[in-house]
């Protein structure tokens, strides 16, 4: 409460005379902004600190030896998060994010700082259900906010590298999370995991706090949550351009996803190639968008939603070839598919956050959000039942054949092409 009182503080101090001061010229890089690298610190720290207490959260469930039980624990913090998502999504609208931002991670460390105490006396279970609950109520109105923060620190043309060093903060998190909790379990248990987490989040919140914003924004209008998020439905729904970049972002997991899971491990164990095999595939995919994501930090292509479309086009045959090709070839194939996701998520991110109008940015990423939450099981569920039927060789094409479709029916819409990043400059 207090990082937020002073976030509050600042912010209402030091806004209106920073917007005039230091609004950033059109040629200044993000890659040189220390507001910049503020954001990324606290925004990585965080997702860090998410990914210690999932991986100890699902092994903590697994330890208890009932599967429905482990179930339930894993399960606590997606429920409340889902049914709030269109919430959180309408009061980013209409609130600064960097004060709702940081008492998000305040209030996480809150949360596990009680948890700990709580592990000395209480029942496992209903301690680390509490705390996934607290966690999935407070990603449904923080997740929204991050999503709302960048256009206030930077130029439009600057967004797609914001995104890039975001998605590779995101990667940081996922390679260092996991160990971590390893580590601190075998230490010192998960009492010594909560209190790792709780130093974490308090480390990202004191860094946002840091971080002043330097462009103004409009907020929504106050209005009832039902219509606010059919307001956001209207408002995609009557802007092509944006639309389509829903579609797309969504198409990026909607197809992908059951492709490089679930295929990709009945691949490997149909041909008797092992999981070493698997995890080196696996690991091809995240190095190849690694890289495809540094990319991006140097290279501004003046129509980002037409390349990161013609991009993932490639990525379609990536899926496709997946299901058929030899080993050499489906080493090439996962490649392609983790190169071409790093290049173009950064890039239909970025243009996400620049053609988005600032009263609705904030809805219509949790509108996306929930869009995955519900689509990707169903995927998953649809590529299982055609690879039993049709054979994973089919089932791969289909997927591939459905991102190259989604791909071509936005290339072919003149009203989806987005304004070069010299036209939006201007506009930031």
């Amino acid at each position: 409460m207090m990082l937020t009182l002073l976030a509050d503080a600042v912010e209402g101090t030091t806004v209106s005379a920073d917007l005039a001061s230091t609004r950033p010229r059109s040629g200044r890089s993000a890659l040189r902004d220390p507001r910049v690298a503020g954001y990324v610190l606290s925004r990585t720290t965080s997702k860090i600190a998410d990914q210690t207490w999932v991986v100890a959260l699902a092994l903590a469930a697994a330890g208890t030896g009932d599967p429905r039980t482990a179930a339930l624990v894993i399960a606590a913090g997606t429920v409340p998060r889902a049914v709030l998502l269109a919430v959180g999504g309408s009061v980013a609208d209409r609130v600064a994010a960097r004060p709702l931002l940081i008492g998000a991670d305040a209030a996480r460390v809150a949360v596990l700082g009680l948890g700990a105490l709580a592990l000395l006396t209480a029942p496992v279970v209903p301690v680390l259900v509490a705390v996934g609950v607290s966690f999935g109520l407070v990603s449904a109105f923080s997740d929204p906010a991050a999503s709302t923060f960048p256009r206030r620190l930077v130029v439009r043309e600057e967004l797609t590298r914001v995104a890039a060093l975001l998605q590779l903060g995101g990667r940081a998190a996922l390679l260092v999370g996991p160990p971590l909790a390893g580590v601190v379990l075998a230490v010192a248990d998960l009492p010594g995991v909560m209190l790792t987490g709780a130093a974490l989040f308090t480390v990202a919140a004191l860094a946002l706090a840091f971080v002043r914003p330097r462009l103004p924004r409009v907020h929504a209008a106050r209005e009832p949550v039902v219509t606010a998020v059919r307001s956001a439905a209207r408002y995609v729904r009557r802007t092509p351009r944006v639309g389509h970049l829903v579609l797309a972002l969504s198409g990026l997991n909607v197809f992908a996803v059951p492709v490089t899971t679930v295929g990709l491990a009945l691949r490997v164990t149909d041909e008797g190639w092992g999981p070493t095999t698997l995890g080196f595939l696996i690991g091809c995919i995240g190095a190849g968008a690694a890289v495809g994501t540094v990319l991006t930090l140097r290279w501004r292509p003046a129509r980002p939603v037409v390349v990161g479309q013609v991009v993932l086009l490639a990525q379609a045959g990536g899926l496709a070839s997946i299901g058929f090709a030899s080993k050499q070839g489906v080493i090439a194939a996962v490649v392609v598919v983790g190169l071409t996701a790093g290049i173009a998520s950064p890039l239909l991110a970025g243009a996400f956050q620049a053609v988005v109008d600032d009263p609705f940015i904030g809805r219509v990423a949790s509108l996306l959000a929930i869009v995955d939450a519900g689509l990707i099981p169903l995927a998953l569920t649809g590529f299982g039942a055609l690879a039993a039927v049709t054979g994973l060789d089919w089932a791969c094409a289909a997927c591939g054949f459905g991102m190259a479709a989604l791909m071509l029916t936005g290339l072919a819409r003149r009203d989806v092409a987005e304004p070069s990043a010299s036209e939006t400059s201007s506009t930031g």
